[in-house]
């Protein structure tokens, strides 16, 4: 995916093409944010196991065994902020207590290895002392959280620490498919389809292992990502009230690669002529080069009303790229789709996040033991692919992969 500039839209200082072309500078500013949004979050954590550990059950009205559950939770999300830095950074600073006047030191860099030892760490001193997930731990750290965290962590061991940790990825993976972490929604199983973990009902996933849990309707905590992918008028087309950037789309190609029976290029990706939602029958007009115009989603990233042909992250125009669509918010507004009338939906702006889910483990765990395996795919690995796969195709369509078709 990208960002390319459309028209006078998204050039913003050329942040997006460096990121892109990976031509980042010493002072970027979104590389600046991220550091600043993990570590945000570790000083939340730590904060919250200061005050917890340091006060007295009688005053905060639990037991011990919780207050002990609580800190376990606490240096689980921890965790999961350092596992985001040793990513992304690398070698960074390690704090664990809050710096106040009483306690100024401020925290020492650790290299990588170090880190990604400090986090392996945290993680299993702590899984055995949360709940398994449930539905009551919606959004919180669990033990799925915490095996989740192992399995990604020992994916990454061979070059976060030059040693490669694929059997114990391996058992990690098999502790979530085994249901040993717990379920969100029952025995945690693959959804039968590929869209239930995306749409605003996706707390009811039976796959869901850690998310960003939004409710709308009650809270009026919105999901955040709308306004990155969405078209300026998108809100004409899923009958909501969002617009958004008209940022984010997938590069040229991508979406040709998808076979046409694939339901993940109808489900999950927008392109072509695109219809208002009020009546399913009029074409949503463009705003800017296509202003009282039929907006046409297109696969290429070039001034086509120009007649151009030259495509770079320079060239854009706000229908280029195909749209990604793989998160629904639902519809707030009456509307009609294939002549059939649709109601506000009850749930819309509801959806949930996921940071994991049951289907990247089984994507990790496959890669996990083809790279023990040398590169090269075993009937095991090629099982988890298909079970995954097979739910984006009819019965009829899908075309298992085999040892000699499966690579990564």
């Amino acid at each position: 995916m990208a960002w390319p500039t459309k028209g006078p839209h998204g050039e913003d200082g050329g942040k997006w093409k460096r990121l892109h072309y990976h031509t980042w500078t010493t002072d970027e500013g979104g590389l600046n944010q991220a550091w600043v949004l993990m570590y945000g979050g570790v000083g939340y954590c730590n904060d919250a196991i200061y005050n917890i550990s340091t006060r007295n059950i009688s005053e905060m009205g639990i037991t011990e065994v919780e207050k002990a559950a609580y800190v376990s939770e606490l240096k689980l999300l921890r965790a999961f902020h350092y596992l985001k830095l040793v990513d992304i950074f690398g070698g960074v600073p390690v704090a664990l207590v809050p710096v106040t006047s009483v306690s100024p030191e401020l925290p020492k860099n650790m290299t990588r290895t170090e880190v990604f030892n400090f986090v392996e760490k945290e993680i299993l001193e702590n899984v055995a002392n949360v709940p398994k997930l449930s539905r009551q731990m919606l959004g919180r750290m669990s033990q799925a959280s915490a095996y989740a965290m192992l399995t990604e962590l020992y994916l990454n061991a061979e070059v976060w620490t030059g040693t490669a940790r694929w059997d114990d990825c391996i058992a990690a993976a098999d502790k979530l498919i085994a249901n040993q972490g717990g379920g969100q929604n029952g025995a945690m199983a693959l959804d039968p389809n590929i869209t239930d973990q995306f749409k605003n009902t996706n707390d009811l996933s039976k796959e869901v292992i850690f998310s960003i849990a939004y409710d709308f309707t009650r809270g009026q905590f919105e999901p955040s990502w709308a306004s990155e992918f969405y078209h300026f008028v998108q809100q004409e087309i899923y009958g909501g009230s969002r617009g958004g950037n008209d940022g984010i789309v997938l590069i040229p190609g991508p979406y040709s690669t998808y076979a046409t029976t694939d339901l993940r290029r109808s489900t999950w990706l927008s392109i072509g002529p695109q219809l208002k939602f009020s009546d399913g029958v009029t074409p949503v007009a463009g705003t800017v080069e296509y202003a009282g115009q039929p907006l046409v989603f297109v696969d290429n990233i070039r001034k086509n009303k120009a007649n151009s042909t030259v495509s770079n992250m320079s060239e854009g125009e706000e229908n280029s790229g195909v749209r990604f669509n793989k998160y629904k918010l639902g519809n707030s507004s009456t509307g009609v789709q294939n002549g059939v009338t649709i109601q506000p939906d009850p749930n819309y702006n509801n959806t949930d996040w996921n940071v994991y889910r049951l289907t990247w483990i089984y994507f990790a765990k496959a890669e996990a033991i083809m790279r023990k395996n040398g590169g090269a795919a075993t009937a095991e690995a090629v099982a988890l692919i298909n079970t995954t796969k097979a739910r984006a195709f009819a019965a009829a369509d899908f075309v298992p992969y085999t040892p000699s078709t499966l690579n990564y």
